[in-house]
Parts: C-alpha cells; sequence; structure tokens
C-alpha cells in the first residue's frame, strides 16, 4: 500500500522545469544523449529462456530518472535512475557511443519461485537505447540474466516505452502590489493571511486523514479502500492553490532594507512551485491507481501507484532541498511559522 507522504507547504518551493539535455540528434552522427528527465516505463517481458523465474507477457511499470553528475575535477557524466520492484532505486552511469547509449547496473538481489519454495537470486541488467526520444516517448531494451533459480544462467528480455512525465499547470505566484506601512503591519498581515490559509487546509488534510485510515486498516482489497484512494487523488491538487496565498496574498514589506528578502523569498517560491505542483500530481496519479487496483487486483495498477509515487517522492526531494534556506528567510523576516509549515498538515496529516 502506498502511504501518502507530508505535503511540504508550498512556502518551501522552488523553480521550474528541467531542460532536455540535448535536442534530437542524428544517430549516425553524434552520441545518444539522453534527456535529463523524469519518465513513467511501461515495459512488456517479450523473451525468456531458461528458468528466469518470469514469464513472456509479463508487464512492468517503473519510474526512470536521467540527470547529468558533475563531480569536482571530472568529466560530467550522464546517469540513469531507475525505480526497483522493492520500492527503492538504482542507478548507473550511461555511456554514450554514436547512434547508442548503454547502461548496464550492478547485480540485484531477486527471488525465484513463490512461497514456501522461494529461494534468492541474482539478476544482471542492461538497457540499450538506439532511438532518441520523440514526441514524449522514449523507447529501450532491456536484457537480464539471472543465477541462482536452478540450473545453467537464465535470460528474458523486456521491451520498453517510457512516457516523459510531463509538468502540470501550475498557478502564478505574484507578489501582492501593496507595500505594508511597516514592519509590524507587514507582519502582522502575514500572520492574518497564514491562520486564514490554515483554516481553509484544516478540512482537507482532516479528510486526508480519515481516508489514510481506512486504507491502513484495510486487510485486503475492498470497495471502501478503492473509495478512500480515489477522494485522497481529488484532494491532495486542492493543497497547492491554498499554500500559495501565504505569498501572493500578503503585503510585501516596507521598502527597506528586509524588503529585498521578502523578494529573495518569492523568486524561491516560484522556483520550486512547479515541482510541489508535480509532487501532488504524481499523489494524484498514485491514489487513482491505487483505487483501480483495490477495483481490479491488477499488478499493473499496483505498479504504476508504486511509479507515481517514487515520482512525487523525487519531486518532493527537490522541495525540500530549498527548504533550510526559506526556512532562514522567513525568520530573518520574523514572519510567523505558521507561514512555513501550517498547523493543518503537521499536525493532521497529510502524511
Amino acid at each position: 500500500m502506498v502511504k501518502p507522504m507530508l505535503l511540504t507547504a508550498v512556502t518551501a518551493v522552488a523553480f521550474g522545469a528541467s531542460t532536455a539535455i540535448a535536442a534530437i540528434r542524428s544517430p549516425a552522427a553524434r552520441p545518444l544523449v539522453l534527456p535529463a528527465d523524469q519518465w513513467l516505463a511501461t515495459g512488456l517481458v517479450d523473451q525468456v529462456h531458461g528458468n528466469a523465474g518470469v514469464q513472456v507477457s509479463e508487464s512492468r511499470v517503473r519510474a526512470w530518472y536521467f540527470k547529468m553528475v558533475c563531480p569536482e575535477h571530472a568529466r560530467c557524466e550522464e546517469e540513469f535512475i531507475r525505480q526497483l520492484s522493492s520500492g527503492g532505486a538504482d542507478s548507473t552511469t550511461v555511456h554514450d557511443t554514436p547512434g547508442r547509449a548503454t547502461a548496464t547496473f550492478s547485480p540485484t538481489n531477486v527471488t525465484c519461485g513463490s512461497a514456501p519454495h522461494a529461494r534468492p537470486a541474482r539478476e544482471y541488467d542492461t538497457y540499450t537505447f538506439t532511438v532518441p526520444p520523440h514526441d514524449g516517448e522514449l523507447p529501450a531494451r532491456e536484457q537480464a540474466t539471472v543465477t541462482g533459480c536452478g540450473g545453467p544462467p537464465a535470460s528474458y528480455s523486456i521491451g520498453w516505452t517510457a512516457d516523459l512525465v510531463r509538468w502540470p499547470a501550475f498557478p502564478r505566484a505574484t507578489a501582492d502590489p501593496q507595500h505594508a506601512a511597516t514592519m509590524i503591519a507587514f507582519r502582522q498581515s502575514a500572520l492574518s493571511v497564514c491562520r486564514t490559509v490554515n483554516t481553509e487546509l484544516a478540512p482537507l488534510a482532516a479528510a486526508i486523514d480519515r481516508d489514510e485510515a481506512v486504507l491502513s486498516k484495510s486487510r485486503g482489497r475492498d470497495i471502501a479502500s478503492a473509495n478512500a484512494a480515489a477522494s485522497i487523488a481529488k484532494l491532495y491538487p486542492k493543497i497547492i492553490p491554498i499554500e500559495i496565498k501565504d505569498y501572493t496574498d500578503v503585503p510585501q514589506p516596507p521598502d527597506e532594507g528586509l524588503g529585498a528578502l521578502w523578494v529573495v523569498y518569492g523568486d524561491l517560491v516560484r522556483r520550486q512551485l512547479p515541482y510541489a505542483t508535480s509532487e501532488v500530481a504524481a499523489l494524484a496519479k498514485a491514489f487513482t491507481a491505487i483505487s483501480d487496483y483495490e477495483r481490479t487486483g491488477s499488478a499493473t495498477d499496483q505498479q504504476k501507484g508504486a511509479a507515481e509515487y517514487s515520482i512525487a517522492s523525487s519531486d518532493a526531494n527537490t522541495v525540500e532541498s530549498l527548504s533550510p534556506t526559506i526556512t532562514h528567510l522567513l525568520q530573518l523576516l520574523q514572519v510567523s511559522t505558521e507561514c512555513s509549515s501550517p498547523p493543518a498538515l503537521t499536525t493532521n496529516g497529510a502524511g
């Protein structure tokens, strides 16, 4: 069961869409460089040789990530991060050559068979990319070798198609054009707005808590769990438009030195806002998939829920990365912590 995370207040949010590392290139002339973005990959096992512990036509859904890693005093390398079936993540370096890119992962622990006859095994995976991404799709092939399932090493292959996780629409974060007369008036206005925001958030957080309790108590698939997951999927996206008022509805400080801090704070809000919006969008998709799984028992729906949750967690890491800086700015401005940590979200749950 995917458990909802605590959504960080939008006052701890950051910037804008990542861009592709390179445009579509001629594979005959240049290395095949993969885009630094998030992908939702769907795969189908199409070949099995020996006892590999998988079946032909078995489907998989996973979250993929690509990014450039540039160590100090070293050449930048492209990294491929994949979500594992266990829910964790694994990463390796991508080797680019003309018209081809490959990524070989360290062996992972897998299980052959089912209880009580399950046995530990090792799997060795290599992904090959020969076609650059086009129109938000990235094809790939995975070749896996499995040892420990009994008999000689077995193998299987998967044909993958990854779909780009596109940025959802997010609200504009524009500063209130008005300036408070004094810093005291600014802080009083901020506190008033943040308390109003908290009042609006409270019923959403309480509803998420109630639905989460239904999911937590469930001992199997049932209609109540399906309805609770569907309810959570609708509730999470409502949080961001409310939280953003902690910035947009607060008059700016007077034109003093501290006013410049509010400008920096607003820049950070605009920088993280796309990631926070993407986070709740992925959470909504995750709980929609869970709801579908509760109704159908489909392993594909279960895997999609886990993959979307992985994407939400990745976005949450970006949101969290600027939280210390934002908290420090609010401390310098002497703004109440009710703005950076709404009590409705921290005491009720939504997490």
